[in-house]
């Protein structure tokens, strides 16, 4: 007998808790009569009137009576609803029209600008130049601050005058506004932008079209180049030219400007066979490949591409591409003097 209870003992504790059944959601109906109400009143107008406050988010019960908790609750609401009554605590029609108003949207906070923030755009063309005519359009400037310099706020690798670092954003920068070839070779907006750095203006705002059909992976390095330029406000020797070779023949004429071994931040030249003609990037990072910005490239053309990507070069060269060297932005005398100052 005891066995038998004890199994009718463990059946009951085995067996699971009954789940409650979900509460209907609060049915609130706005009375046809508003009647005047205060404490002590009982009915369907305090049950509406209780579940209308709790609607708008005071806890009062929603018995049907009038009580103390009913009370403050209404007094709560007139005072957040700014009514001034001569007996707060009764409901009237004022009360009433206030509760029957739909919540008011929660307004959107104006996000504010971090501490220290600029107002873009923040660069401007560097004034008496002696040796370049680089001049950044205002339309091109503004997006490349909008992603570097994005919120106002200037990374740490222009505040500290690092170079290398800096070609390495607005390399990035320029990526990101993903310019590519519209409506012909070497022709569209973003493409006529880059070639209007070092030429006349070759671009339509208006039309959103551009481009004069001349190779344009130099105009980006030169869109770099004049961009840090006119933050740093210090001329750089390189000079303004759209063609490969003969900006680094000019650039070997000053000690220090070039280099044979790739260095983040420099400019990559190659050169075509034996011919004139050429091709550059920036350099991004260096090791066993060369990862580069690179501008009118693309996958089936190293040097007549549609667009400006990101690429991975070999150290030794590209087919008949031979590399002629690196392009420093400034001679290492002109670094020193520009983290100096």
């Amino acid at each position: 007998m005891k066995k038998f209870f004890a199994w009718i003992a463990s059946w009951f504790q085995s067996k699971p808790a009954p789940v409650p059944a979900p509460q209907p959601p609060l049915t609130i109906e706005v009375p046809k009569s508003r009647p005047d109400l205060s404490r002590g009143d009982k009915g369907e107008h305090v049950l509406a009137l209780q579940k209308m406050l709790k609607a708008k988010g005071y806890e009062v019960p929603t018995t049907g009576t009038f009580d103390a908790s009913t009370e403050s609750g209404v007094k709560k609401f007139q005072a957040a609803a700014g009514l001034k009554l001569q007996f707060p605590g009764t409901v009237g029609p004022l009360t009433w029209s206030a509760l029957e108003k739909p919540a008011a949207p929660t307004p959107t906070p104006t996000p504010k600008p971090p501490v220290g923030a600029v107002t873009l755009p923040y660069t401007k063309d560097l004034v008496n130049r002696k040796n370049s005519t680089r001049k950044v359009p205002e339309y091109l400037r503004l997006e490349i601050e909008k992603i570097v310099f994005k919120n106002g706020v200037i990374p740490q690798a222009f505040l500290k005058k690092d170079v290398p670092q800096m070609v390495r954003l607005l390399s990035l920068a320029l990526v990101q506004i993903k310019i590519r070839e519209v409506g012909g070779n070497n022709r569209g907006f973003w493409v006529g932008m880059l070639q209007s750095v070092i030429g006349s203006i070759v671009y339509n705002l208006t039309g959103k079209t551009g481009g004069n059909g001349e190779a344009w992976c130099m105009s980006t390095m030169q869109v770099i180049i004049a961009f840090i330029e006119d933050y740093l406000k210090v001329e750089s020797d390189i000079i303004s030219s759209e063609h490969c070779m003969t900006t680094i023949r000019e650039a070997r004429k000053i000690s220090g400007l070039t280099t044979m071994t790739a260095e983040v931040g420099t400019i990559i030249i190659w050169r075509h066979g034996t011919t004139e003609s050429g091709h550059t990037g920036s350099i991004m990072a260096v090791g066993s490949k060369l990862s580069t910005v690179e501008g009118n490239t693309g996958d089936s053309s190293m040097r007549d591409g549609d667009g400006l990507f990101e690429r991975t070069r070999s150290p030794k060269g590209e087919g008949d591409m031979t590399i002629q060297g690196y392009i420093r932005l400034y001679t290492p005398a002109q670094l020193k003097a520009i983290q100096a100052a």
